[in-house]
């Protein structure tokens, strides 16, 4: 049996037949946080939410909405910040800061 990682999650929905979610390339970004909330979801677990303005490579600045849960909340303080994650249906979701925070405090 090949047990090799792909790009592509294949899991098993409640009905048992197969389905496949696509992940998207997590990359680091260096960006603006504005409008930050903090909030709690249905099971008591600790979100945030903010926007992120970025410069693209092409010179747009472009601003996203961006999510954050649990042990990465604490990174959402308005500012400029370096953040590593991914883009899933235009919500950036953070995995963790792209920089050391000695290198962060630099940037």
């Amino acid at each position: 049996m090949d047990t090799a990682v792909n790009d592509n999650q294949v899991s098993k929905n409640a009905a048992g037949t197969e389905s496949t979610q696509e992940r998207s390339r997590a990359y680091p970004l260096r960006g603006h946080l504005s409008a930050v909330e903090f909030a709690t979801d249905k099971n008591q677990k600790p979100s945030a939410k903010a926007k992120l303005t970025y410069t693209r490579c092409d010179q747009r600045q472009v601003t996203v909405t961006m999510k954050a849960f649990e042990d990465t909340q604490n990174l959402f303080k308005e500012g400029p910040v370096a953040l590593y994650g991914t883009f899933e249906r235009n919500v950036f979701r953070v995995i963790s800061e792209a920089l050391p925070p000695k290198e962060q405090a630099t940037a």
